[in-house]
């Protein structure tokens, strides 16, 4: 790692493959930066300010946040935030293909590592205003300390010391910033042990060098539980007892492939299918074995891909509580980058450059997602806008005055559900189920967000409650004080207002 840090003319070699995959990252991008659109979280961090450390002990993204910002209160700098997060993913891709071809950088398996941030959960990522720098400063964190791998292979003690450290501090800015990003740590080690199977390096050395970046990551998490405040969020981190261990495990194993594969259209499902097929021809055709044993690199190349998989979550596996966000499952791309780039990493130009077709189209598929995704949230910014301002039309003429408005409490009932864009978008590529949720479509009942462009954005200093106490806002029996195409608004003499969204 030092020889690429220190050294000069090393540093010179990443930068071009850094600028392509950042240009690659770019594209896909432009429509989601022209959109402009703010997910909940970002319309109120773009007014309040507020970073992320009262949550889950995130100090790193407080710090890092605010250091970008040049400011101690995080201000909405979008697009800039988002290029610096592709910045970020584009030298971790870079690394990936580094680590993962001999310390070269190969142009072919380069474009194989852009799967880290166009596969289709980690867009959701990206797609913040705020978040999306710490989520992509997390994902390189977990990245970097990999560049000491393929020098561990002598037995020198210092440099084992200095890849635990590195790690160790890696780590501890992963845990203290977006900590789903876990997983990635795993699979990367994972995958270089696979790596070295295939390179046919000593296994007892890979297994040894996997074990220096397993104890950093065990006593990195164990450094963070134990010495950091209990952290509190708005998700449960509770584990899994001992007696309930083995089932609950199973059982998010369960919901992360229910979730994957849910999110799959049927084009995506074919590519994916002829990704993993090339992936294991690949392995047959360039194993470096004779015999059987290359039937059996094939077969372990199966149980890496799967492992790998259900490994990329992480501890989210023994957690009680799973998520299935798109954007805990940043991981996977991480995953498909490495059979990616081991797919491709042997073509020359001749026929075999065939096993190079099913990932580019894949990935170019990826690419076509990001940029109709983008379209999608445009479109969803209009009708959200829309709709808002013509409740609020209809509220200024009935309540005409501050005095009056300050003596009703607002609640909606309902939502407005999506644009007619994004639900064209939405029935080509059901993964939007895991992207984008409703409390995001710009007006709704579900939570506090639901209301935040409405009271916070137009001047309108507003009452409300998400969910009213048992014996209050009673909708149906209130007087209908305007009934139109798009909602209806009712009110009793309590004060209380009802909006039942159509």
């Amino acid at each position: 790692m030092g020889g690429v840090l220190c050294n000069s003319k090393k540093l010179r070699e990443f930068v071009k493959p850094t600028l392509i995959v950042f240009g690659v990252y770019c594209v896909a991008m432009l429509s989601i930066w022209r959109a402009g659109f703010s997910y909940s979280d970002d319309l109120r961090r773009a007014v309040q300010g507020f970073g992320w450390v009262h949550e889950y002990n995130r100090y790193s993204s407080e710090g890092f946040a605010k250091l970008l910002n040049a400011n101690d209160i995080l201000l909405d700098i979008s697009p800039y935030s988002q290029m610096f997060a592709m910045l970020l993913v584009a030298i971790a891709s870079v690394i990936v293909t580094y680590v993962f071809c001999d310390r070269t950088i190969k142009y072919i398996p380069l474009i194989m590592s852009a799967f880290i941030g166009l596969f289709p959960q980690t867009i959701a990522c990206w797609s913040y205003k705020f978040d999306a720098p710490v989520m992509a400063m997390s994902v390189l964190v977990c990245i970097v300390p990999f560049l000491f791998w393929n020098s561990l292979s002598h037995n020198n003690k210092t440099q084992y010391i200095k890849a635990f450290a590195v790690s160790f501090v890696c780590l501890m800015i992963m845990w203290t910033s977006y900590q789903p990003s876990n997983g990635i740590f795993l699979v990367m080690a994972l995958g270089l042990v696979f790596n070295d199977y295939l390179k046919q390096r000593n296994l007892l050395q890979a297994l040894k060098k996997q074990a220096v970046y397993f104890s950093a990551f065990l006593t990195s998490g164990l450094a963070f539980i134990f010495l950091l405040p209990a952290y509190k969020g708005w998700r449960k981190t509770s584990v899994f007892s001992p007696h309930e261990l083995i089932k609950g495990v199973y059982q998010n194993l369960k919901r992360l492939l229910s979730a994957f594969l849910s999110s799959l259209n049927i084009e995506w499902k074919v590519l994916l299918v002829l990704f993993f097929i090339a992936f294991l021809a690949s392995l047959l055709v360039f194993s470096k074995r004779k015999g059987i044993m290359r039937v059996f690199d094939m077969l372990l190349g199966v149980a890496f891909a799967v492992v790998s998989l259900f490994w990329c979550v992480g501890v989210q596996l023994f957690m009680t509580e799973f998520g299935t966000f798109a954007r805990y499952l940043l991981g996977a791309g991480v995953v498909l980058a490495i059979i990616g780039i081991t797919t491709v990493r042997e073509i020359r130009m001749d026929w075999k450059a065939v096993f190079a077709v099913p990932s580019t189209v894949l990935l170019y598929s990826f690419l076509v997602f990001a940029l109709a995704l983008g379209n999608g949230f445009a479109d969803q910014e209009r009708y959200g806008n829309f709709r808002t301002e013509l409740l609020l039309n209809d509220l200024s003429r009935i309540y005409t005055t501050k005095e009056q408005v300050d003596k009703t409490t607002l609640h909606l009932e309902g939502t407005i559900s999506y644009s007619a864009v994004m639900k064209h978008v939405y029935e080509q590529y059901p993964v939007i189920d895991h992207i984008f949720l409703r409390s995001h479509t710009g007006l709704n009942s579900s939570d506090s967000k639901g209301y935040f462009k409405l009271v916070h954005y137009n001047n309108r200093s507003q009452k409300y409650i998400t969910k009213p106490k048992l014996g209050t806002f009673d909708c149906d029996s209130m007087k209908t004080l305007l009934d139109s195409y798009y909602h209806t608004i009712k009110s009793n003499d309590k004060g209380e207002v009802c909006v039942i969204l159509k």
